[in-house]
């Protein structure tokens, strides 16, 4: 499925996690991969630093030179023993995502690996992270790993199940057909989700039509929710595929999802 990854390490996180899950997946999928890290221009220029502070400036980026230089050849060495073709981009960016997506186009990337160090997407916002612009800007999928390592992935073996979030809007199946091909390539089964979309009817004086109403219209919506379900689930068994379906209520948050996903013990969450 996806044939070359790009794999972002940042030398100042935990990268274990993203370079297990980010290799794990490439060698399922029998691709390469490309781990790429951007230093930002940022804070004073060394130039306007007093003698003692640019010496302090230019040993930091040293450092940091170093630090990077040591976690790429770690992580070219994991690729190797798992039998991955891999090779190292490391490059001078001022916006971090968009380093990024240049990075991928550039180097035919069609998969983005990403480590995420906050529990969810409002902290990453707090912190300043790339990732929630790098999710709405990239043409292609990005998966976001928690820095959390996984001893199954670490050791090379596919992802066990995928999660995909079926959506009324998602006309064209895109989650769907991309959650079936990633099951494939991984050798996982699938666990398909439709979150019920909220009752809407219009006020009117009959209260007991409102109620009849309210009780069919929630039918249909059950009723439509299971058929979706169905014809996914269907899909997969023709491609050979484990799967099952789950229909939550409306209002169901992203946190809800993402606790079932560990409560499913699915490693990967496919939505469009």
């Amino acid at each position: 499925m996806f044939k070359r990854s790009l794999i972002v390490l940042e030398p100042d996180s935990q990268s274990d996690a993203v370079i297990q899950r980010g290799v794990a997946m490439a060698r399922a999928c029998l691709s390469e991969v490309v781990f790429y890290t951007a230093s930002t221009r940022s804070g004073q220029p060394a130039a306007d630093l007093p003698d003692r502070e640019m010496a302090t400036h230019w040993d930091s980026l040293e450092d940091k030179r170093v630090r990077t230089e040591r976690l790429h050849r770690h992580a070219r060495q994991v690729a190797e023993d798992l039998g991955v073709l891999s090779r190292s981009v490391i490059a001078t960016a001022d916006d971090p995502a968009r380093g990024i997506l240049d990075a991928a186009k550039t180097n035919h990337c069609d998969v983005i690996v990403v480590a995420s160090v906050g529990s969810n997407a409002v902290v990453r916002l707090l912190n300043g992270s790339f990732i929630p612009g790098l999710v709405t800007a990239s043409p292609v999928p990005v998966m976001v790993c928690t820095t959390r390592p996984s001893v199954e992935v670490a050791h090379g073996t596919a992802t066990g199940r995928v999660l995909v979030i079926l959506e009324d809007s998602d006309l064209n199946g895109v989650a769907r057909t991309q959650g079936l091909d990633l099951a494939r390539e991984l050798a996982a089964d699938l666990l398909f989700v439709h979150i019920t979309p909220p009752d809407v009817l219009p006020v009117v004086d009959a209260a007991g039509f409102v109620g009849g109403s309210n009780d069919r219209l929630a039918a249909e919506m059950r009723m439509q929710s299971q058929r979706l379900l169905a014809s996914a689930s269907a899909s997969a068994t023709r491609a050979g595929l484990t799967a099952r379906g789950m229909s939550l209520p409306a209002g169901t948050s992203a946190k809800d999802i993402a606790r079932m996903a560990v409560d499913q013990a699915s490693e990967l969450i496919v939505v469009a």
